[in-house]
């Protein structure tokens, strides 16, 4: 009966913690939402965006699971868990995985001003084109705040992973 009551306990707190956790990225989103749409905007045309890609294959240490291993870590060739059914983060086998690289610049005129913002990803450019062609447009926020201004171009609505928004100074 303790021990119900004790794994109880435990996953109440684990619940806990995954939904602050949850509920302050959303905050997050909603304090960004919330800035940008108190400053100025305009649009840009992605389509004269031009996007450059390039991909090659890789061979990379693989666990049996065929997560991506990190050769340089310390723990590499050492092997820290003496479990023999523990597979997971162990190193199984070499081999090749795809790695995309692309450039995209985005001609901005703003005012007098006309600026080639180039931005490096590690997604597949015709995924990119694709989101541009779609997208058609792409809001770009000017944040006279501090003591340059600032144009932040807003990528949210693509839903690349790991950008969201994208700062340059005017």
């Amino acid at each position: 009966m303790e021990d119900l009551i004790v794994i109880a306990v435990i996953g109440a707190g684990f619940l806990l913690f995954k939904s602050i956790a949850y509920f302050n990225k959303r905050a997050d989103k909603n304090r960004l939402t919330d800035y940008l749409n108190g400053l100025d905007r305009f649009k840009v045309d992605l389509e004269a965006a031009t996007v450059k890609g390039n991909s090659w294959r890789q061979n990379v240490p693989v666990d049996l699971y065929g997560n991506t291993l990190n050769p340089n870590a310390d723990d590499f060739y050492i092997e820290v868990d003496h479990n023999p059914f523990r597979f997971k983060n162990k190193y199984h086998k070499d081999t090749y995985k795809t790695r995309f690289q692309s450039t995209v610049i985005i001609p901005i005129k703003y005012r007098n001003i006309s600026k080639k913002v180039k931005i490096e990803l590690p997604i597949e450019a015709a995924r990119i084109l694709i989101k541009f062609h779609l997208e058609k447009q792409l809001t770009v926020y000017i944040d006279p705040h501090g003591e340059r201004e600032k144009l932040i171009l807003d990528f949210r609505a693509m839903n690349f992973e790991g950008l969201s928004t994208y700062t340059i100074y005017a």
